[in-house]
């Protein structure tokens, strides 16, 4: 048993809203009977959890004369309470847990999912003996790992070069491929592009793959081992829209592509599909040219749909606690939703009237003339 099956879901939780009145959410969190409550933004991304010390030190305090205009993102403490990404080692929750009464699970976006109690912690490690006896051996590494985090915080100035290289990269790849979107959108009168994301891997999370890897914790090794920490998702209408985005960077002379996994064609045995490229692109930060990889998925919105759903009823803990086996059910609904783009490109195909075009609507590579 995996211990983040034990996810509360985000639809069991009560959480907050960051753009929450101050008043509003003293008596959400008082109403919950809780002592902590997770904030997310509008975009549902987590923005970190406030207490009722948070609004008791702000409700004490001599200079607030009236709380009108005071919202939840000004009382929350950055830091406090952080989040775990849901493909994170199970060490790394159990570590967190030591210290917080719950963690906040989110996703690769930074998207909310739901958390994991201290409770439901201790109750797995006391039904699961060996997974005690893992976390027992590992937790010493747990700890470097964290004197690891501390030691480059306090080396800031690396640090934020590096960030910033990988925010720069990432943002290249963003205008490139809005970019691509403006000509596609000229050359078929249409909307390609349906959803463009982006996100940078947490300290804390970019640690912890070099901890698997038995790697020191150094700018150096972050640069040269990984190459997901800077993401990129882009959400298509068509499958072979999909096929067009990559490949018209893939074209691009200044961009070295590193890796291509292509789940469309060959989908992952639990039915995930979506297309990912790994490029280096090519940034001069402070006078010094650096090639900075960045991870890109291109999906349609039906796979987008299905992969957001298959984690929510992944971690859902009726599925967790049952025993149920669901995963030959969600690659039939895997499966069925690939014939229904199918059969949707091959309608768009025969309204355009584009049989003689190089561009088609089955999916597979694309000849870009």
């Amino acid at each position: 048993m995996n211990a983040f099956k034990l996810i509360i879901s985000k639809s069991k939780v009560k959480y907050l809203y960051d753009t929450d009145e101050f008043e509003q959410g003293m008596e959400i969190l008082k109403q919950s009977g809780y002592t902590a409550i997770p904030v997310i933004r509008v975009d549902g991304t987590y923005a970190g959890t406030v207490c009722d010390k948070d609004f008791l030190l702000k409700y004490t305090d001599e200079d607030m004369k009236n709380y009108d205009g005071l919202l939840i993102k000004d009382i929350i403490r950055q830091g406090w309470n952080p989040a775990i990404n849901i493909s994170s080692d199970i060490n790394d929750l159990l570590l967190l847990s030591m210290e917080q009464n719950f963690v906040p699970v989110v996703d690769d976006m930074n998207v909310f999912i739901g958390i994991i109690t201290r409770r439901d912690i201790i109750k797995f490690l006391t039904e699961n003996g060996n997974s005690l006896q893992n976390f027992n051996a590992k937790v010493g590494d747990a700890r470097k790992m964290e004197v690891a985090i501390h030691q480059l915080e306090q080396n800031v100035a690396p640090y934020e070069m590096f960030s910033k290289m990988y925010e720069a990269a990432m943002k290249e790849i963003c205008i490139r491929i809005e970019t691509i979107n403006e000509m596609l959108k000229f050359k078929y009168n249409r909307e390609p592009l349906h959803q463009l994301e982006k996100r940078i891997k947490s300290a804390r999370s970019v640690m912890g793959k070099l901890a698997k890897k038995q790697l020191e914790a150094t700018v150096d090794n972050m640069q040269d081992n990984l190459f997901d920490i800077a993401g990129v998702r882009v959400v298509c209408a068509y499958i072979s829209d999909a096929y067009e985005f990559a490949q018209y960077l893939e074209n691009q002379p200044d961009l070295h592509l590193i890796k291509r996994k292509d789940y469309i064609a060959n989908p992952k045995p639990n039915g995930y599909r979506s297309l990912h490229l790994i490029l280096e692109v090519p940034i001069n930060y402070i006078g010094a040219m650096k090639m900075i990889p960045v991870e890109i998925q291109f999906r349609t919105e039906p796979m987008d749909y299905w992969a957001s759903l298959e984690h929510d009823l992944k971690y859902k803990p009726i599925y967790n606690n049952a025993g149920l086996d669901i995963s030959a059910e969600l690659l039939e609904c895997s499966n069925e939703l690939a014939r229904t783009e199918e059969k949707m490109q091959g309608l768009a195909k025969l309204i355009t009237g584009m049989e003689g075009n190089e561009r088609y609507f089955g999916g597979g590579n694309v000849n870009i003339k």
